[in-house]
């Protein structure tokens, strides 16, 4: 139960960020040409970031239930809306997004063809689910907004976009899925066996006194440069390496040399293992697909960490896995800090 809880942590604190809570499934609709398409969820993908003008570029769906995404690719059966936004954040912002060409920020980029003969931009997209259906529909957006608000405990999106000719009307209330695209900044590096990879900032969770009463246990979780994971926070591509420890620090782990072990003690790395079906302690997973991932726990030799200015910590790795991978390298930044501590 305990790293079934962790795993969940992952996605609702690092992985995904929900905008907003819908209580219920609900169907919102777009409206175009006279015909009403049914909106059930809305996800961001965060594709790249400009840092002279300090955008954050994204593309937004508002989709139907049989819409499915993989990476950057959509598939499936139904209507859906792809906006090209810019924001000035890691996330989108409410506010009025539209096609004002003297707009950076909270701005909707028009769909076109490139000189390639590719799709850019935004445009509305309607996928025959049955014989009885019309034919695809496919449509630029050329201009119009989307006024994002809370309304209650939701976020609203009212759309009001034109394709040159017609209309796109609706709303959708509820929440947004965030899938980011864009290689981490390296701040540290692991070498694994003749692999070497990229570490971008992690996280570390404080548990308490999850095993003993004297001992705080922590998990430390490193990720590649490269992660990426679907909406739904499944892992998709790249390395997560994960260190459970024990430690009397209250709120960081002690300076000094972990020793991998299956004590429950001070200054110990708990070594890999697998309870039931749950893997826990320390290990590795090295993703190249949502279904297709290579793993191994590490049970001998030590992990030393060092407080730096701050809360910086610096994670020097020194240790061999049950595959006699030798696991070396150093990991030099702050985490995103989770406490997941029991509170009366």
């Amino acid at each position: 139960m305990k790293k079934i809880f962790s795993i969940l942590s992952i996605v609702v604190f690092s992985l995904l960020f929900v905008a907003c809570k819908k209580e219920k499934d609900e169907v919102y609709y777009l409206k175009f040409r006279e015909k009403s398409y049914a909106i059930e969820s809305a996800r961001a993908l965060r594709k790249s970031y400009d840092s002279s003008e300090k955008l954050y570029s994204f593309d937004f769906f508002l989709n139907g239930k049989q819409i499915s995404f993989n990476m950057d690719v959509v598939s499936g059966m139904g209507a859906y809306l792809k906006l090209d936004i810019n924001v000035d954040s890691a996330a989108l912002k409410k506010g009025v997004y539209s096609t004002d060409e003297q707009k950076k920020t909270l701005s909707i980029v028009p769909g076109k063809t490139d000189e390639d003969g590719k799709i850019v931009g935004s445009y509305f997209k309607f996928i025959p689910i049955s014989k009885t259906d019309l034919d695809t529909i496919f449509t630029y957006i050329k201009s119009g907004y989307v006024n994002v608000y809370q309304d209650g405990e939701d976020c609203r999106y009212d759309v009001k976009l034109f394709d040159g000719k017609d209309s796109i009307t609706g709303t959708y209330k509820g929440n947004y899925f965030l899938q980011n695209n864009i290689d981490g900044a390296k701040v540290g590096e692991v070498f694994i066996g003749d692999s070497t990879y990229n570490l971008q900032r992690g996280d570390i969770m404080l548990w308490g006194n999850l095993f003993s009463e004297n001992l705080n246990y922590y998990e430390l979780f490193f990720y590649s440069t490269d992660m990426r994971y679907s909406e739904k926070g499944k892992f998709q591509k790249g390395l997560v390496f994960v260190v459970g420890l024990h430690s009397t620090g209250s709120e960081f782990p002690n300076d000094g040399t972990y020793t991998l072990s299956r004590d429950y003690q001070n200054f110990t790395a708990l070594s890999g293992r697998k309870d039931g079906t749950i893997d826990w302690g320390t290990y590795w997973y090295d993703y190249t697909s949502s279904s297709s991932f290579k793993k191994s726990f590490v049970f001998k030799n030590s992990i030393t960490i060092q407080r730096q200015e701050g809360d910086k910590l610096l994670v020097t790795f020194n240790c061999t896995d049950q595959l006699g991978n030798s696991i070396t390298g150093e990991y030099n930044a702050d985490f995103r800090r989770i406490d997941l501590r029991k509170t009366e």
